[in-house]
């Protein structure tokens, strides 16, 4: 068993790592020592361990300079993602668990901002069905004040049990500190204000790499070509090496591009948080104009790109096109496997039957000198060219994010853990081979040992 003070030294590094930090920042010299308090007590009751953070009131009104609009984007993915990791990292290291309780503060103060008490409900509701996460428990004011038959209610209740005067936001803050402090008693007191991180609040960093405070709801997302996620006030973002990406209908995020001039083309979620990205040019103007850095980017950050539309005159102009993205491997059949039915098909892939998943022609056969070199070679891209879409009521076809999950089937069998790690990313994913019963492919299967 770990002693307190491993303990409690161990639980500071993580946190220490979340933190956002000014240059007058003093969590080393007073603040680890603050935290140890708490956290003995924690430790010593055998319960988890508990922080609050007051925050994600609303959107700013301002969405010309700051945000998108009234909505959660992927800027509050972004932040609450980073927060569940904190406490999943936290919880690793003691058994009873951690959780992070968000106080969606925004009745506090949102009638001073100018945000109607109907959008700020509407953003607090979306807030908590946005993702999925581990050790977050949302909590709002209502909750805290179920007894207020209304937000004005609600905001009176709050300063009178302060005892302070309710027009002034400075004086409301006071109030919500005196609430939290009521409400959350031993909880770690996170928040999204800079402070020297002394004690007893700790400022915490809403997306990696910030040098200053920044929330979701005050910027705009946006992913970089390196694939790394950052927060911006939507006035700071240059046009020209951005695309908008949308999810039904809603602004989600930029997406840094290579500057190439991408005005007219619609660039369209299909799957939360990031899986699937439609690419569509309603004008005619080519898909030619999208480079390779950014076709290979947009690759990485949505798992499956799809360009609606794009067409080739023959198979050697496709095999022309992919040579860009890096060295095409060779079949038996060549550079490009068409498939097609087939009136005597050799296997399911050229019959009319259901397909297993499968990440086909990714997996090299073994006998090839890069699996033997690597047992696990495969390959970084898969391109896939429709030339006779379906028709209504004919077959569809079931697209897995492989950037979490590889299917194989087929060819010599191959023994694989079930969850690996990716060799580019180093994130845990899962080798999956889905069973056959047709007659025209069989499948090897041994139990596991």
């Amino acid at each position: 068993m770990q002693d307190k003070d491993s303990w409690m030294e161990a639980v500071g590094q993580v946190l220490d790592a979340y933190l956002l930090k000014a240059q007058d920042d003093r969590f080393d010299q007073a603040g680890r020592a603050h935290l140890a308090h708490d956290l003995a007590r924690c430790f010593d009751s055998g319960e988890p361990l508990r922080m609050v953070l007051p925050g994600f009131p609303c959107k700013s009104p301002n969405d010309h300079d700051k945000t998108f609009g009234v909505l959660p984007d992927h800027g509050e993915v972004i932040a609450i993602e980073r927060l569940d990791r904190l406490a999943q990292e936290l919880a690793e290291l003691h058994a009873p668990g951690c959780e992070i309780a968000i106080l969606s503060d925004g009745t506090t103060f949102n009638d001073i901002v100018g945000v109607p008490d109907d959008v700020r409900r509407a953003y607090n509701q979306a807030l908590r069905t946005l993702c999925t996460t581990h050790c977050i428990r949302w909590v709002s004011m209502e909750d805290l004040f179920p007894q207020a038959s209304s937000a004005e209610a609600l905001r009176a209740t709050l300063v009178k049990q302060a005892r302070l005067p309710w027009k002034n936001m400075m004086l409301r803050g006071q109030a919500l500190n005196a609430a939290v402090e009521r409400f959350f008693p031993g909880h770690v007191r996170l928040s999204v204000h800079q402070y020297d991180n002394a004690g007893p609040k700790f400022t915490v960093a809403l997306a990696e790499g910030l040098d200053h405070v920044v929330s979701p709801w005050h910027a705009v997302p946006v992913r970089q070509l390196d694939g790394h996620q950052t927060l911006r006030g939507r006035a700071q973002i240059d046009a020209a090496r951005h695309v908008l990406v949308t999810w039904q209908g809603q602004p989600w995020l930029f997406h840094e591009t290579a500057g190439e001039a991408l005005e007219g083309f619609n660039f369209t979620l299909q799957k939360l948080p990031l899986f699937g990205l439609l690419v569509s040019d309603p004008l005619g103007l080519g898909f030619q104009r999208l480079s390779t850095e950014t076709l290979q980017a947009l690759v990485r950050s949505f798992g499956f790109v799809c360009l609606r539309g794009c067409e080739f005159t023959d198979q050697q102009a496709f095999a022309t096109d992919c040579e860009r993205f890096g060295t095409i491997y060779r079949w038996s059949f060549g550079e490009v496997h068409v498939v097609k039915p087939a009136d005597q098909p050799q296997g399911v892939v050229h019959s009319l039957e259901k397909t297993p998943l499968h990440w086909d022609l990714n997996m090299l056969p073994d006998s090839d000198p890069l699996v033997q070199r690597d047992a696990k070679f495969c390959a970084h891209t898969f391109m896939l060219y429709c030339k006779t879409p379906p028709q209504p009521g004919e077959g569809q076809t079931t697209v897995v994010d492989s950037r979490n999950a590889m299917t194989y089937f087929g060819g010599s069998p191959r023994s694989y853990s079930l969850v690996d790690l990716d060799p580019r990313s180093g994130e845990r994913v899962l080798r999956y081979q889905e069973g056959c019963q047709s007659s025209l492919q069989t499948l090897e299967q041994k139990p596991a040992r």
